[in-house]
């Protein structure tokens, strides 16, 4: 994990032009020492793309300004973690004059909250502090072994426990309110070994961990409850509580580790730590079953619910091993990311494609007709089909040759020039 440092906190104000989520989040901002009276130079930043997601919901969407609007960039080192707007919006000034007529600069709120409540906070002596590249996060003890040995059991043999961890939001720096410490889950593994490793707050509670998938089932079987037992009062109030229904010893029966999240951790995994680390994903045999050397242009609904081999627990175990070795916060931060991918886009529910789940009660796979080609292209419907398709496929080649002879054409009245 990477112990927390208030030092490495600075603000710079800048001003903004636009901000967009596309390819992993950026804005762009006014060049000072390019910009002149005649033109305005602009210049890319990098901002993760849940910083920038978050700022255009705070500002009703917007993601492009005809005039710069002050901005003020909070960075952990080299990696921006909260952004703050003007209050004034484009009308807001660096220097003004407050109500007695006395010059004053615009002070962004997250800096005074860095000030008064951020550091006193981590400089606390009876805790140490740590950061995933959004929450910074301490245990109850000191000692992050002792605090995983205190958790909450998640399955009947240890190996998975729940520990409690004190949070700070640091990308609500400008909200005084929500910058009060709270209880978040951490998930904590111990090997057979006796390793142990513990996840960074990425959940409010454990019950999220594919809490989409699970939270369908244990609404399902909440249903089956009271139908079995009408009279009987219902245990939980409104969404089920997953954890309630579904442990991390039934997990695997449950969900299923999909094509989409070994090819991303054997990318980003791959590249920052060799790629002999990604053997468990068992790639080549993935490449073996599917009949293709190029994964990743597999179709996306192939992708999302093939079954690529590994378990749900196997797969979480994996990552939290690995993050022991990221000794840099952008390590630990694609560490995080990979873990939030696989228990909300990675997996998917392994009964998705049971027959009683894709057929009508009492019928099977021999109860659909089967026809043969010629059969089919007499079938008046399959005939306006084709035709339709091989209409578009025409219209496509005299588009792209209508295309080529105007190039030609243009290209020919540039050299006459």
């Amino acid at each position: 994990m990477i112990r927390f440092n208030s030092s490495l906190l600075t603000v710079e104000i800048v001003s903004l032009k636009t901000i967009t989520t596309s390819l992993g989040g950026s804005i762009t901002v006014v060049d000072d020492k390019r910009t002149t009276d005649k033109e305005e130079v602009h210049k890319r930043v990098g901002v993760p793309m849940a910083v920038a997601r978050a700022f255009i919901m705070k500002t009703k969407n917007t993601t492009r300004y005809l005039k710069p609007v002050l901005t003020a960039l909070v960075r952990y080192d080299d990696t921006v973690v909260a952004m703050e707007r003007h209050a004034l919006g484009s009308m807001g000034t660096l220097v003004y004059e407050d109500f007695e007529g006395v010059e004053r600069q615009w002070e962004p709120a997250a800096q005074q909250n860095i000030k008064n409540l951020v550091v006193p906070l981590v400089n606390r002596p009876d805790r140490e502090w740590y950061f995933d590249g959004r929450y910074v996060f301490s245990f109850s003890s000191k000692d992050v072994n002792h605090a995983i040995t205190q958790g909450e059991f998640l399955t009947s043999d240890g190996r998975f426990r729940q520990v409690m961890a004190m949070s700070v939001d640091l990308q609500e720096l400008s909200n005084k309110d929500k910058l009060e410490p709270v209880e978040r889950s951490c998930l904590g593994f111990v090997s057979n070994r006796g390793a142990m490793a513990v996840s960074p707050p990425i959940w409010k509670k454990l019950s999220d961990v594919g809490g989409t998938q699970l939270g369908k089932l244990a609404k399902a079987a909440l249903e089956e409850d009271e139908m079995d037992d009408e009279d009987m009062a219902s245990p939980v109030e409104g969404v089920p509580d997953v954890a309630k229904k579904f442990n991390f010893d039934e997990i695997d029966n449950s969900l299923a580790v999909n094509l989409n999240f070994a090819l991303k951790a054997g990318q980003e995994i791959g590249k920052t730590f060799g790629y002999e680390q990604v053997e468990p994903l068992g790639l080549p045999r993935l490449m073996i079953e599917l009949h293709t050397t190029n994964l990743p242009n597999v179709p996306p609904q192939i992708k999302s619910t093939y079954d690529c081999g590994i378990r749900f627990t196997h797969a979480l175990a994996w990552l939290l091993g690995m993050s022991r070795q990221a000794n840099t916060l952008e390590t630990y931060v694609m560490m995080r990311s990979l873990m939030k991918y696989l228990t909300m886009k990675g997996i998917f529910r392994n009964n998705t494609f049971d027959a009683n789940s894709i057929f009508k009660a009492d019928k099977t796979v021999a109860d659909v007709p089967q026809l043969a080609l010629n059969d089919l292209l007499e079938d008046n419907t399959t005939q306006m089909s084709l035709s339709a398709i091989l209409q578009q496929a025409r219209r496509g080649i005299r588009a792209r040759k209508k295309a080529e002879e105007d190039i030609h054409q243009f290209g020919g009245m540039l050299n006459e020039e």
